[in-house]
């Protein structure tokens, strides 16, 4: 096997040394996320393989948006956790229960924002985003 020159060890470390601060932390969230979503997808009841790889992007994809947030918020305010630990623990937490908060939560919030009457029910929506 070739050794590596020292032009193309020289390019990776650069390539390391620039986006490693940036892509580092979104690197925790998404094995945070993915890992949640995989707990959360084994309790539920199978969906076809579509359904499912749908349902862990769309827990990846809330976990990416609303991790930083959540962890800023226990690191500075309420916990005083350092958020390196706490990036990774908010997305597995997110991942994994946020099938759960959305069931309880949403109806609440469309109800305080009008789009439902108070106390009417919700369509049955299943994983993959089809109505039973």
């Amino acid at each position: 096997m070739a050794e590596p020159s020292s032009s193309s060890s020289g390019l990776l470390y650069l390539f390391v040394v620039l986006l490693g601060p940036v892509v580092g932390p979104h690197a925790f969230v998404l094995f945070g996320a993915t890992l949640g979503g995989a707990t959360a997808l084994a309790k539920t009841r199978p969906t076809g393989r579509f359904g499912d790889i749908l349902f862990l992007a769309r827990v990846i994809g809330i976990a990416l948006l609303f991790t930083m947030p959540a962890a800023h918020f226990l690191s500075g305010t309420f916990i005083g956790l350092p958020i390196d630990f706490a990036m990774p623990c908010v997305a597995y937490t997110i991942g994994w229960k946020w099938d759960q908060l959305t069931e309880k939560a949403w109806p609440w919030i469309l109800e305080r924002l009008g789009f439902r009457k108070p106390g009417q029910k919700p369509e049955e929506v299943t994983r993959d985003g089809g109505h039973e």
